[in-house]
């Protein structure tokens, strides 16, 4: 017999009487975390033309909260077509107004409330003028100048509209440069043999923003000036005249588009880097030895990243806490140390694009209109890192992005990308997400054109309160006390930004491959060691306690794992070794030998030659190690490093279990997944134990007390399916034991079943009964086929005296989701793998009766209207395309299986 997972709860229900849910809450308010605002789902709130008014903001904000949203966070966007009138400028007083009262709506239905800072993306719109707007370098080369003609350009470049000079240098063939706007500088500085001027000046990019909302459209903004990001955020002091009430600023991805200048970046250079970057203008060009370029440029490169960061996300930060409010930021698209970014901010956001592959949900992906993701796995963990090096719970996501076509995402597939968002470190999920649609709409509503549409018309809506409910018991215990990553690895943009190619260089979700090239750390990831990224600023401030590493003063870590990097910043090498001699150890793949960036490069290298010939290392097989001070440099293979230094790995992934932790005073709390083809059941050690452990159900909330011998606990977890796992020294009392149950005799329920739509459209398709459930797609009549909403399977079927220790109802095929009755009592909703629950307490002797409330997805319904030449895609700007950004067509769609099929069987389990 196969063994499977259950949690006890069936003999002491049936012995009280009571449902499993009022066991449940029992318990939760016991063991399970408070359940907050922050850990409810939040989403991203499409306001289509803003074209909202009090009384749909009030139901729909009462709905979402309803169905267990914790927040919305607004960002208006691109209009409806016909809806012109109803149309709200941006930061209007109108607006402001519809912004207070979904502000004061959230407050009464405990949903909070984030905006977006802008509207579309990138931050722009009409009070950015000429002076303010995003700027782009370019590049004049103006050959042999005299003096005169020299003067001559100077007047002629005052008197364009288009263009403002930023550098004007000389140099020859002898390397001789002058830069010519410093005061008292001249052509005759240098020889005339083969001199050459070359003028930088500074132009708008031009670029708009992208999906304006109405009052919104206009020119990006600056986003390395300081000046410009303050004018910026002047038009939202003017609007507001107070503070919004919101709990948070959000900015989506940079996307700036050949953005590359700003009137303060030569003064910054100078005085970051040393040296006087306009008479660098040749290499900044592109032209000249191709290595000094490369140093250039990166130097170049890392001060553009630096004025991002002080300029715009700081002052952006600073600018939200003066309105008593915090920033969420993703950093990623951004020139510039990405961590950093996300350091600066009150709650960094990570993001996902597209389908992650599942072996469990491979054959769906694979049959599905689904992309294969293009993020990089170790880029997911930058988000967390940066958080969790504060100390900070909130690690935010945008998520289910493009997760599969329009109106063809079932909640199974959200549930595995959820667990692999859970276990890359995120905490605050938002969806992406949930367009405005006023009553007024109609069917399907207002849709964004990449959204998975979590909103009321899509019909696993219906069945949306029991994902959440599941997001929010994993939330509110992953914002518990502390992770458990045990060290450090360092990133740096330097080994991608020196390149001699092109100019800017954004490290994007879509390029994500190119600029974390860590094969050895991915392996370590793959292998169960814990870490996270860690900069060259953060190291910069970093400070030692006993062995340990501290970040931002507090958080403790045990290592810093250097990997195969090819240069390093002089300055942060030599703060490892002063780490190392305060008694942090430090490992390094291998010993970089060129430093970063173009000023003294040949003496820095010398520099740090001599203080590697300093170390006296042994060669011990794997690495070599030499002790200095009161800690130690190992280099060579990171593992053997990590082992020699006493760092142990989680060995969970070796049994394919998928896993996070983290610490509190009481305890260590496991989330944990199987998103593997077979069943795990075994015995499995963890890292982290202590004298009891409990099972934590996220599914339901139900909890038993689990098997455990030494670290070990006796797991069993079918694919899809996950589960915290509770380790603590104290008692638990009044929680059952958990006990393997055998399956024993099944019985297919073989009554006629009774099938008859509930819910939907465009037509309640007629009633049918068959001897088997069959998928209402599967019977004849475009009514079945073209039918999206809820409907019925009921049967009923005689039971003797229940005997058995519980009892397992397992359903074939679901398509999507299913809620379950058992003697019109509610037993739960399945909305993911594995589609069983247990339904003994509800069975009775004599006549029982099932239903099994089915709702389907989106899709056939959208089918049926692009074929009868409905029109529905009514919206401006890029309206609805498809994942090829394409215009959506979905009248060549084939049918979508929808409802149940295949056998529904009522399984005896017993105690081994």
């Amino acid at each position: 017999m196969k063994q499977l997972s259950r949690f006890l709860l069936a003999l002491l229900l049936v012995g009280a009487g009571l449902s499993s849910k009022a066991q449940t809450q029992s318990d939760s308010n016991t063991y399970w975390p408070a359940i907050k605002q922050e850990a409810k789902p939040w989403t991203r709130w499409w306001w289509m033309g803003s074209a909202v008014d009090k009384p749909n903001i009030d139901r729909l904000v009462k709905e979402y909260a309803g169905k267990g949203i914790g927040g919305v966070e607004i960002t208006p966007i691109y209009g409806v077509k016909g809806d012109e009138a109803n149309y709200i400028d941006f930061l209007s007083p109108e607006w402001v107004a519809m912004l207070k009262e979904t502000v004061e709506a959230g407050k009464a239905n405990q949903l909070g409330v984030d905006m977006n800072t802008g509207t579309g993306w990138p931050f722009g719109g009409p009070m950015v003028t000429d002076e303010y707007a995003a700027k782009k370098m370019l590049f004049h080369q103006l050959g042999e100048l005299t003096d005169d003609e020299v003067k001559h350009y100077l007047e002629t470049v005052k008197s364009s509209e288009t263009e403002d000079l930023i550098a004007l240098s000389a140099y020859n063939d002898a390397n001789h440069r002058v830069d010519l706007l410093n005061e008292g500088s001249s052509l005759y500085d240098i020889s005339a043999e083969h001199r050459q001027v070359i003028a930088i000046t500074e132009a708008n990019t031009g670029q708009k923003v992208k999906r304006a909302a109405p009052g919104g459209e206009g020119l990006v903004f600056n986003h390395f000036s300081k000046k410009a990001t303050d004018h910026y955020l002047e038009t939202f002091d003017a609007a507001f005249k107070g503070d919004p009430g919101v709990r948070c600023f959000f900015n989506d991805s940079y996307e700036l588009e050949s953005a590359s200048a700003a009137s303060e970046l030569f003064d910054t250079f100078k005085a970051l880097k040393g040296y006087d970057l306009a008479l660098y203008a040749k290499e900044l060009s592109g032209e000249g030895d191709e290595s000094t370029i490369a140093r250039i440029k990166s130097d170049y490169r890392d001060v553009l990243g630096d004025m991002l960061l002080h300029n715009f996300t700081q002052t952006w930060t600073n600018w939200a806490h003066s309105h008593n409010a915090i920033t969420r930021n993703q950093a990623h698209g951004s020139p510039g140390n990405l961590i950093d970014l996300y350091a600066a901010v009150g709650i960094p956001e990570v993001e996902t694009f597209q389908a992650t592959s599942f072996p469990f949900l491979q054959d769906f992906i694979d049959s599905s209109d689904a992309k294969h993701t293009e993020s990089n796995k170790l880029f997911k963990k930058f988000a967390s890192s940066a958080a969790h090096m504060k100390g900070e719970a909130l690690v935010s996501s945008e998520s289910f992005t493009w997760l599969n076509e329009h109106f063809k995402t079932p909640l199974y597939q959200c549930k595995a990308e959820l667990d692999e968002l859970f276990i890359k470190g995120v905490t605050h999920l938002f969806f992406h997400g949930t367009a405005y649609s006023p009553e007024r709409a109609g069917w399907p509503g207002w849709c964004f054109y990449a959204s998975v549409h979590m909103d009321p018309n899509n019909p696993q809506w219906e069945h949306m309160d029991a994902m959440n409910e599941y997001i929010a018991r994993c939330q509110s215990v992953l914002q518990q006390g502390q992770h458990t990553n045990d060290f450090l690895v360092f990133w740096s943009p330097d080994d991608y930004n020196t390149d001699a190619k092109s100019l800017d260089k954004k490290l994007t979700l879509h390029n994500s491959e190119s600029w974390v090239k860590m094969p050895e750390i991915e392996k370590l990831l793959d292998k169960g060691y814990l870490f996270d990224f860690v900069t060259d600023r953060i190291i910069a401030n970093a400070k030692v306690d006993g062995k340990n590493v501290l970040t931002f003063g507090k958080v403790p870590y045990k290592a810093i794992v250097m990997p195969g990097i090819e240069r390093i910043k002089l300055e942060t090498f030599k703060k490892l070794l002063q780490l190392a001699e305060d008694g942090a150890t430090i490992i390094f793949s291998n010993l970089p030998e060129e430093v970063t960036g173009f000023k003294d490069y040949e003496e820095k290298e010398a520099e740090m030659a001599e203080l590697v010939a300093g170390l006296n290392f042994e060669d011990n097989g794997r690495f070599q190690v030499a002790a200095t001070g009161k800690g130690a440099i190992y280099v060579g293979d990171p593992e053997a490093a990590l082992t020699d230094d006493g760092i142990t790995r989680e060995t969970l992934m070796d049994h394919h279990i998928k896993s996070i932790s983290r610490k509190t005073d009481s305890g260590y709390y496991y989330f944990i997944a199987n998103h593997e083809k077979e069943a795990v059941n075994d015995w499995l050690p963890f890292k982290y134990f202590a004298k009891n452990a409990l099972f934590m159900n996220p599914m339901d909330g139900s909890l038993a007390v689990a098997e455990t011998d030494g670290n070990k606990v006796n797991v069993h977890l079918r694919p899809g399916e996950s589960m915290i796992v509770y380790f603590t020294d104290d008692d638990l009392t009044g929680v059952p034991a958990y006990q393997s149950l055998t399956e024993g005799n099944t019985t297919v329920l073989s009554n006629d079943w009774k099938l008859k739509a509930l819910s939907g459209g465009p037509e309640l398709f007629p009633a049918a009964t068959m001897a088997e459930p069959t998928f209402w797609t599967d019977l004849q009549g475009d009514d079945y086929k073209n039918f999206s909403g809820s409907a019925e399977y009921s049967t009923t079927f005689k039971m003797g005296k229940p005997k058995a220790a519980n009892y397992l109802l397992r359903l074939d095929k679901v398509e999507a989701s299913v809620k379950v009755f058992v003697n019109d009592k509610e037993v739960g909703t399945l909305w993911s793998f594995p589609f069983e629950l247990e339904v003994g307490p509800y069975l009775k002797k004599g006549e029982n009766t099932l239903r099994l409330e089915v709702c389907n997805l989106a899709a056939n319904r959208i089918r049926y209207m692009d074929r009868a030449g409905i029109e529905w895609k009514i919206f401006t700007n890029i309206n609805i395309v498809n994942l090829d950004y394409k215009p959506l067509d979905a009248s060549n769609w084939d049918v979508l299986p929808s409802g149940i099929s295949g056998k529904v069987k009522l399984i005896e389990q017993n105690a081994k």
